[in-house]
């Protein structure tokens, strides 16, 4: 059977995100989370992407990405194919490592942007994470927005943090408060 279409994939942002096969693991430690970050540094020297959100789980991950040159596939591709194959040459895997081709939903408006870096800082929440310990969740770039942790050259901050005026306390406020979203943005 073919593959739906992707839902506007010549769009410059979209949100990303990948589960294992099975549901099972795609980082057993953290010298695998590392090397994936690095596949993120390449890919950005490579095809362009920047990314203005990421965390990385222990069965799947989730990136905020931009592509000005609208080439999300071709870099997600590679990402996917450099990854998988570390993995199996690493731990003897054959086959699949993820359990179908990433998914992404395109980006169309600034309160989109904001809710989708919000959904991704706070997925650690899932492995029971309190919010009190989102900033210190090392595989996220949340630490790097509240500046607890080094600003890689490949990520950006500077357009989530503008649509918070440029405040951190307002960006954590955002993430952290557990009142509806629409509530919020309301305000």
């Amino acid at each position: 059977m073919a593959r739906k279409p992707r839902k506007d994939p010549q769009a410059e942002f979209h949100h990303i995100t990948n589960q294992g096969a099975r549901k099972g693991n795609i980082y057993f430690d953290n010298e695998d989370k590392a090397f994936f970050v690095d596949l993120l540094n390449r890919c950005n020297q490579k095809h362009g992407m920047l990314v203005h959100a990421k965390c990385l789980m222990g069965n799947h991950y989730h990136i905020l990405g931009q592509f000005p040159d609208r080439n999300m596939s071709v870099a997600m591709h590679w990402i996917g194919t450099c990854f998988s194959q570390y993995i199996n040459r690493k731990y003897e895997f054959t086959g699949r490592l993820c359990r179908d081709r990433f998914f992404s939903n395109p980006i169309d408006s600034d309160p989109y942007l904001l809710l989708a870096a919000r959904y991704i800082h706070r997925n650690p929440m899932d492995l029971g994470v309190t919010v009190g310990q989102l900033a210190t969740y090392a595989a996220s770039s949340y630490g790097v927005y509240l500046g607890l942790a080094e600003q890689p050259p490949w990520m950006r901050t500077d357009l989530i943090l503008g649509l918070h005026s440029n405040s951190r306390d307002a960006l954590r406020e955002f993430t952290e408060r557990s009142l509806p979203i629409e509530d919020y943005l309301a305000s």
